[in-house]
């Protein structure tokens, strides 16, 4: 991974609607001294005014595409089509029935992570699988229900 590169979830209100949309790094963002999240740049609704936010996920992106050369996101939802059995030189891909999973920062394996939507009790780092991105937490919500 040769940058570090991120989204952001936004929530927010305007005339009292709510209001949500994913930022990329072209935007920046400010935390005030009264402790108020801000943005500037071209996804806000007047791009020349600052938005203040209800709420801000910051996303990191993992370092890794798919199948399809999309990058895959903390919080992006996946379809593992294969996935690697083994270690170092004896490893190899095993094609599995594809099977929904989300992405994730695994703090005690200190890697990317990702845990089928089914069985959420297990998990196998990112980097040992072939997926396609399907969509993400925030956007497809209707993903998460396992089917």
């Amino acid at each position: 991974m040769d940058n570090i590169e991120y989204r952001v979830w936004c929530e927010f209100t305007i005339e009292g609607e709510k209001h949500s949309e994913m930022a990329g790094p072209e935007n920046w963002f400010l935390l005030t001294q009264s402790g108020h999240l801000m943005s500037h740049g071209p996804m806000s609704f007047d791009p020349n005014a600052e938005q203040e936010y209800d709420k801000l996920i910051v996303e990191f992106w993992t370092g890794k595409k798919d199948i399809d050369e999309k990058e895959i996101y903390d919080g992006d939802l996946i379809l593992v089509e294969e996935w690697k059995f083994g270690i170092d030189n004896y490893s190899k891909y095993i094609k599995t029935e594809p099977f929904k999973a989300q992405v994730f920062w695994n703090d005690d394996m200190a890697c990317w992570w990702y845990e089928e939507l089914k069985y959420p009790e297990g998990g196998h780092p990112l980097a040992n699988c072939k997926c396609r991105k399907i969509g993400d937490i925030h956007l497809n919500p209707e993903l998460l229900i396992d089917s």
